[in-house]
């Protein structure tokens, strides 16, 4: 996989590489100064507790002190390991820093190897120390380390060969072989250290490539926001007045032939119309400018103008359509009615898509009330197809649909659950679904508002135009001329609201 990212390179690394790389080779440094600065008092205490159980106390005659060793364990240790410490707290990151942890910790193998009297054993240290210097990632750190492991073993091997190599003669050359096993470790591990490094460069490569990728992705999408929402607008214009100029047809006098022609304009346009309007919502989603009015409205009112749109939709269909509110609801809210309704529309609108005779019934409950704000839960059911459960994670995702033989039989472009969550979300809502194959579903959501002051709903009344019940409008009145069935909108009590047992 490396080799195949480094093959992708042309010419010399971008800044925005190197920088990626340094930044990570920063972060490498400095933790593992952290680690060697924990290391080094480690170390420090271990030399002591070495030397006191090696060789605690000297005699002469009947006099006993402290070895020599415990002094230098201590004062030798301390000094070895305070200096390096205090740059890796002070000064983290840096070459010299570095390069004194280097030189400091090989010196604290001399140390060990010194005060134990050049046991076999303790020089393993050295070839430890080493394998250490390697998670610095930088093969330089070595150079000192190693340069001072050989001067050390060539003086004490010549001049003092006991603390070296715990006898008391030994070849003037030994000190070599030590060298060269030293070496071969550096071989080893500058090997690793090249192999770490030219992965970490291979990575930042792919990272920059990657973030360039996103780069040029959010422009497309943005673009593409852009290019949906100028569309959408430019098609609304002229559409507008073709549903108009129908509208217009549809009054004057037709025969039943022509009227029919009229009818199936003015619902191909509405749809289209609809169509139009949720690519302009989903590109705002998109690009995240959906925007929220909050105003004073009347959820009463909201409410019976939501269901007085709703009955022309039911032609030819055997639906009941009703909605209970709770009497504990408050009558005025602050909050953007306006995107509440085109949620509620798209609920209620896919209820009735998918439900061919039984009842749809929104219910409105208080859901909770804390001071001046209340959670009111909406739902929405249904006795329509329902939905297989393993299929509902589905719904609320863009140009989705349960399965392509519902598009065909019942049309839709798949974003009206979509945007309903977004709007929901932008509400600071939470908005779900119940559904039981071949029985019915259940849309909800709930959502906190402010309630609005006594204030804000008289300067409401005083401003809005009067208006009559929705039972003693004329649409209601037309209703059996229709066939339509009867729309029921009823304020309950909570313990009087009907409830569905289906789910």
């Amino acid at each position: 996989m490396i080799e195949s990212i480094e093959a992708t390179r042309r010419g010399s690394p971008s800044q925005a590489e190197i920088d990626l790389f340094q930044q990570h080779a920063l972060a490498i440094y400095r933790r593992t100064d952290r680690m060697f600065a924990a290391l080094m008092v480690l170390q420090w205490v271990a030399a002591i507790v070495a030397v006191c159980w090696v060789s605690p106390r000297t005699w002469d005659g009947l006099h006993s002190a402290p070895h020599p060793h415990v002094m230098m364990a201590i004062f030798g240790g301390g000094l070895l390991a305070s200096l390096p410490v205090a740059m890796a707290i002070r000064m983290p990151g840096r070459a010299l820093t570095r390069y004194v942890i280097a030189s400091s910790q090989v010196l604290f193998s001399s140390l060990l190897i010194h005060v134990t009297g050049g046991r076999i054993e303790t020089h393993f240290h050295i070839f430890v120390s080493l394998a250490f210097l390697a998670a610095y990632r930088d093969w330089k750190v070595l150079v000192p380390a190693t340069l001072i492991i050989i001067v050390d073993h060539g003086v004490r091997g010549i001049w003092w060969p006991e603390s070296v190599f715990g006898i008391a003669t030994a070849s003037h050359w030994r000190w070599l072989e030590h060298a060269a096993w030293v070496l071969f470790e550096d071989l080893v591990l500058a090997f690793t250290i090249q192999q770490s490094v030219r992965e970490m460069r291979a990575l930042a490569l792919h990272t920059v490539q990657l973030e360039q990728a996103r780069q040029v992705a959010e422009e497309a999408s943005n673009i593409k926001g852009q290019f949906l929402a100028s569309m959408s607008h430019e098609l609304r214009t002229p559409l507008n007045g073709v549903i108009g100029m129908t509208e217009l047809l549809a009054d004057s006098p037709l025969s039943e032939r022509q009227r029919r022609f009229v009818n199936a304009c003015q619902s191909s346009g509405t749809l289209l119309l609809r169509l139009i309007n949720d690519i302009l919502d989903f590109s705002k989603i998109e690009s995240g400018h959906l925007e929220l009015d909050s105003h004073v409205f009347e959820l009463q009112q909201l409410l019976e103008d939501v269901m007085a749109g709703m009955p022309l939709r039911l032609c030819k269909k055997n639906v009941h359509l009703a909605c209970y509110q709770d009497e504990l609801t408050p009558l005025y809210l602050l909050g953007d009615s306006h995107r509440l309704r085109q949620v509620l529309v798209n609920l209620l609108g896919n209820a009735l898509k998918f439900t061919e005779e039984g009842e749809i019934t929104l219910r409105v409950a208080r859901q909770q009330a804390s001071g001046d704000r209340v959670t009111l839960r909406m739902s929405i059911e249904d006795t329509g197809i329902g939905i297989p459960a393993d299929r509902l994670d589905r719904l609320f995702q863009s140009f989705s649909q349960v399965d392509g033989s519902i598009r065909r039989k019942y049309g839709g472009s798949g974003l009206g659950l979509s945007i309903s969550k977004a709007i929901v979300d932008a509400l600071g809502g939470e908005i779900g679904v119940e559904s039981r194959a071949g029985i019915g579903s259940r849309f909800w959501f709930a959502v906190t508002f402010p309630v609005a002051s006594e204030t804000e709903a008289s300067e409401l009344e005083r401003s809005a135009t009067p208006w009559c019940d929705v039972d003693d409008a004329p649409i209601s009145q037309e209703l059996p001329v229709l066939a339509v069935p009867f729309v029921q909108i009823a304020t309950e009590s909570v313990s009087s609201v009907p409830s569905s047992s289906s789910f």
